[in-house]
């Protein structure tokens, strides 16, 4: 009897957290919608424009990796960038890594050899299903981002279906081939499609964080194989290119959907006050590994390295965690 008395207790405060917690999301989301309406959100987003750029470290250009890099930009190779992937502010940050890779190009004469890139973005981030303070930014960093020589393409998630009632548009697909079928345009891809990486395990904070996740679907090799075939109508072959980015989580939290006090002091502070606080500042990091041809692959896995989907996409990983600091590393660390 006393047991059966606290199972029902236990159940019944699981489900008074639950009514409170989607009271709190529906206040929250109309006071969103405010913001929104105010223009608050749009101010916010250029605040966050104008000081990116200072939080934004692009490292791990080394002569030898620019060398390969170019030297396979001049045979037209185009990658297919492979991120670790732990918050949504990635997909704009990563873009000065675009920006980095476009300006040695045009330095080396070799421009119209790599004309841009793309990257795929849930649908559900601009549509505001995922949160409505990241649908009333997007539209300023969609805009960032294609500044710095990257666009997004909106896709409709697996997930995206399942929790959100969302449907898949031919539409989407579609416009990711068409551009890919042009010349000199590489692909970004964040690995897993899911932050979960960032996220934190109940009860931490800042830095302790899940890290990467195992993957276990063949995306990063099937978009491979797609831009190896669309390829071929512009004669230019893919090749990998893994890409580390570090501390975006500790800007933008992706456990509440929103900014951290930290990312807002970063943000927002003064500059003289920054520089005066420099610790305080978040500091976000983007390292490439070296980049990977299909002839790199076989070396390191041998020749039917395409036909291992999952040992190849662990190699991928491994090469991103071993520019993360250990605790970002979460599943990789192991073979680091």
């Amino acid at each position: 009897m006393i047991t059966e008395i606290a199972e029902a207790r236990e159940a019944l405060g699981a489900r008074v957290n639950e009514t409170l917690g989607q009271t709190r999301k529906k206040a929250f989301n109309k006071l969103m919608e405010v913001g929104v309406r105010t223009g608050f959100l749009d101010k916010f987003a250029d605040s966050v424009a104008q000081r990116l750029p200072r939080l934004v470290q692009v490292q791990g250009l080394t002569p030898e990796f620019t060398s390969k890099f170019l030297d396979l930009t001049r045979i037209n190779m185009v990658p297919e960038v492979v991120i670790g992937h732990f918050s949504h502010l990635d997909h704009v940050v990563v873009s000065h890594f675009c920006h980095k890779l476009k300006s040695l190009t045009e330095e080396a004469g070799l421009g119209d050899n790599l004309n841009g890139f793309v990257e795929t973005l849930a649908r559900s981030v601009s549509e505001g299903q995922q949160s409505v303070f990241m649908m009333g930014i997007y539209s300023r960093m969609e805009a960032y981002a294609k500044e710095r020589d990257l666009e997004f393409i909106q896709i409709t998630r697996d997930e995206d279906v399942d929790r959100y009632g969302m449907s898949k548009k031919i539409s989407e697909r579609r416009l990711l081939v068409n551009r890919l079928r042009e010349k000199g345009i590489g692909l970004l891809v964040p690995a897993g499609g899911s932050v979960q990486p960032g996220r934190h395990p109940k009860g931490a904070r800042g830095d302790q964080i899940f890290g990467l996740q195992e993957i276990l679907d063949t995306d990063i090799l099937d978009l491979y194989d797609l831009m190896k075939r669309l390829g071929s109508h512009s004669n230019q072959e893919p090749y990998f290119l893994p890409l580390a980015v570090d501390k975006t989580y500790r800007i933008y939290n992706v456990d509440s959907l929103l900014p951290t006090p930290e990312g807002l002091f970063s943000i927002y502070a003064p500059s003289r006050i920054l520089d005066l606080l420099d610790f305080l500042r978040v500091g976000i990091s983007i390292t490439p590994a070296m980049p990977l041809t299909p002839e790199d692959m076989a070396k390191n896995l041998g020749s039917n390295w395409r036909s291992n989907s999952k040992e190849s996409v662990d190699f991928l990983m491994t090469e991103i965690a071993r520019n993360l600091p250990p605790n970002a590393r979460g599943y990789y660390g192991r073979f680091v």
